[in-house]
C-alpha cells in the first residue's frame, strides 16, 4: 500500500463528521467531500483519487471484506474507537474487528 493515499484517507475519512458535526451517512458524503478536495488540490491522479474515496465511502461497512485501502482505514478506525477512551465499551459492529486486530497485533486484555 502507498503510504502518501494511506494517509490522505486517514486525514480524510470522517471529513463529513469534522465539517457538520453530523455522522449522518458520513462515509457517503465524506467520500463526495474528498473528491472535491482532492480535485481542487490537483494533487492526485483520477485513480488515486478513486482509491482515496473508495475507501473514505466503504470505511463504515466493517462487517464485509472489500479493497486493501477499506480495510485499512476500517481497521485504522477501529483501533481509533478502541483507544480514544478505553473506558467506553467497543461498539457491537466493531466488536468481531476489534477482537481479530488485538490478536493479529498481540494486544493483551487490560491493554484496550
Amino acid at each position: 500500500l502507498d503510504p502518501e493515499l494511506s494517509v490522505m484517507i486517514g486525514l480524510l475519512h470522517d471529513i463529513h463528521t469534522l465539517l457538520t458535526d453530523s455522522p449522518e451517512n458520513h462515509a457517503a458524503a465524506g467520500a463526495r467531500m474528498a473528491r472535491e478536495i482532492l480535485d481542487e488540490l490537483g494533487i492526485v491522479t483520477a485513480q488515486e483519487r478513486e482509491t482515496i474515496c473508495t475507501a473514505i465511502r466503504n470505511h463504515s461497512s466493517k462487517g464485509c471484506v472489500q479493497d486493501p485501502y477499506s480495510e485499512l482505514i476500517k481497521d485504522a478506525d477501529v483501533l481509533g474507537h478502541a483507544f480514544f477512551n478505553p473506558l467506553i465499551p467497543v461498539e457491537k459492529q466493531e466488536e468481531a474487528r476489534f477482537l481479530q486486530l488485538k490478536a493479529e497485533l498481540g494486544l493483551r486484555d487490560g491493554t484496550v
